[in-house]
């Protein structure tokens, strides 16, 4: 993550959404990535007009593997939440992208792949949520081939690009996240373990 590739305008909504006045020193990478997953998450679970209490969960449980009640940032994100919800941050594709902008192209794979496995949360990841996170994707510059991966893998089909496969592994590769404060590592190490479909035979 490059934290110098914030804009004035990214600090400005972050300030909206959280109801306080903001400045580039109050924005940790956590704040940061937490603000771009959170409206990714926010937009997978709204996009097909039902809120899904699976979904919900989840989100409650992502959530808290990266900020627990009693962390100094709890406070914060919960606003956070309840500003992009009113805001509807993830309905803006130019905000998701600001927000988006200091993630390495780890990062923004890892938040898609996140996405994905919370489309798939109620069992499916139904043609709505694939059409948002896709066109969030490619604002983010994701590969399509990647993304392609990533539908298929959570969708319990087959993976038919090796070579796509082998580059979303590479790129989620729990070291790439070890100097990161998120503790993204491990995320990174259970959503690769989590993928449905990683078939041996494809394995490099």
């Amino acid at each position: 993550m490059d934290v110098s590739l914030l804009n004035p305008e990214a600090v400005t909504l972050l300030s909206q959404v959280t109801g306080r006045d903001l400045n580039r020193q109050d924005l940790s990478p956590m704040l940061l990535f937490l603000a771009a997953l959170m409206t990714v998450m926010l937009g997978v679970i709204v996009i097909d007009r039902r809120i899904d209490a699976a979904e919900q969960h989840r989100l409650q449980v992502l959530l808290e593997s990266f900020v627990t009640s009693d962390h100094r940032l709890y406070a914060l994100t919960q606003e956070m939440i309840k500003g992009i919800e009113r805001q509807q941050v993830y309905l803006n594709p130019q905000q998701v992208l600001m927000l988006a902008t200091p993630l390495s192209e780890s990062e923004r794979l890892l938040l898609i792949a996140l996405g994905y496995e919370m489309a798939a949360a109620d069992g499916e990841v139904d043609a709505q949520e694939t059409m948002y996170l896709r066109a969030i994707a490619h604002r983010l510059d994701v590969h399509i081939r990647h993304i392609t991966t990533l539908e298929n893998g959570f969708s319990h089909q087959e993976i038919s690009d090796p070579e796509a496969l082998s580059q979303v592994k590479a790129l989620l590769d729990p070291s790439f996240f070890q100097t990161v404060e998120l503790g993204l590592s491990q995320i990174a190490n259970n959503l690769l373990a989590a993928l449905p479909t990683l078939p041996s035979t494809m394995e490099t």
